[in-house]
Parts: C-alpha cells; structure tokens; sequence
C-alpha cells in the first residue's frame, strides 16, 4: 500500500462498547453504528494536496503530517469531503470562531 496516496479505510463493526464517568462512578453500554477509519495517519503528500500546504518540521511524501491545528484538521476533512463527493461535517460559522457538526453528513470526521 502507498499510504502517501489516497487513504485506505477499514471498515469497522456495528457493537456495543461500554463509556464510563470516572467522575462519578457510572457506566454505560452505547451501539455504535458501522463506520470507517484510515488505516495509517494521513501522510504530508496526501495534505500538501488536499490542503495546498507543507506545515511539517521534517519534510517526506509518505510520512505522516505534523504540526496541523484542530481548525486545519477541520478544514482538511471538508476539503477532502468535497473533492471525493461528500458533504462536509464541519460548517463555520461567519464569526471564524465556531464550528457546527453535521452529524447527519457523510463526510470525513476527526476521530474524536
């Protein structure tokens, strides 16, 4: 696989997994949906594409990207979106100071 092209997803289950509040003792079981994640961190040629932009300290096609805010990340997810097809998650808002998730959307999302 050249994980300096485009990324490979793997396909994760529907289940149940179990959350808990440290902070107050509770637990309790949540059904996920099926959903996808990229199989390796998105490398710094797959970003200098999509994001028109080099931020890395060290510089290499197939190594991961680095030094990329949450705002960047954000931005990178709705560009990729966009150019395979999908609609963004992330809408800004007119201020640049917020962000509203789509959560009905059916593009790229931050693992978060």
């Amino acid at each position: 696989m050249d994980t300096s092209a485009e990324p490979e997803m793997i396909d994760i289950p529907a289940g149940q997994i179990v959350l808990s509040d440290r902070r107050t003792q509770r637990s309790w079981a949540v059904e996920l949906a099926p959903y996808q994640l990229a199989a390796y961190p998105i490398t710094q040629a797959l970003y200098a594409r999509i994001a028109d932009g080099h931020p890395s300290a060290a510089h290499g096609d197939r190594i991961p990207v680095d030094s990329v805010s949450w705002w960047d990340a954000v931005r990178f997810c709705n560009a990729l979106s966009q150019r395979d097809g999908f609609a963004p998650v992330y809408q800004f808002q007119a201020d640049g100071e917020e962000i509203e998730w789509d959560a009905s959307a059916d593009g790229y999302r931050l693992p978060t």
